[in-house]
């Protein structure tokens, strides 16, 4: 699509020789469109639910918990070795 054709698809005054000098979108437009799809804003992200964010911190510390306890068996067949002191 070439930039005439974009122009007049949006139904904007485009100045091809100066660009500068565009005057852009009519106040009628820009009323219409305004009132067609509301303020050109953008919505705040949303928020993981409590929830979700609660199960992916349960699951993370549970993984470092099952992690730090897979290395205490051997800790314990150590000890268990050892003998009591006298």
């Amino acid at each position: 699509m070439s930039l005439p054709e974009l122009a007049a698809h949006v139904g904007t005054r485009l100045d091809l020789a100066s660009p500068a000098r565009s005057k852009g979108l009519s106040a009628a437009e820009v009323a219409e469109r305004l009132r067609t799809y509301g303020p050109n804003v953008l919505s705040p992200p949303r928020r993981r639910p409590l929830y979700v964010q609660y199960l992916l911190k349960a699951r993370t510390c549970s993984g470092a918990v099952h992690r730090r306890a897979a290395g205490w068996p051997h800790v314990w067949a150590h000890a268990r070795r050892r003998p009591a002191p006298a």
